[in-house]
């Protein structure tokens, strides 16, 4: 499942995310990603690149919808 879910994962400049093309839901997916690797895989290297992501889309001190 794990596997799956990098091989979904896009890869930018600004790091790791998942899409919300079919929901407006903001950050949310991205979020649960890094739920799901903090409790499975907490060493992978995807994990930094999620962050990264997560904090340069962060408004303030929180997120669209997390």
């Amino acid at each position: 499942m794990m596997d799956r879910l990098e091989q979904q994962a896009h890869h930018g400049p600004l790091g790791a995310f998942w899409d919300n093309s079919d929901q407006e839901w903001g950050a949310e997916s991205t979020a649960l990603a890094l739920t799901a690797y903090m409790k499975v895989r907490p060493t992978n290297p995807i994990v930094p690149l999620i962050v990264r992501y997560l904090m340069t889309h962060r408004k303030g001190d929180m997120w669209d919808s997390t």
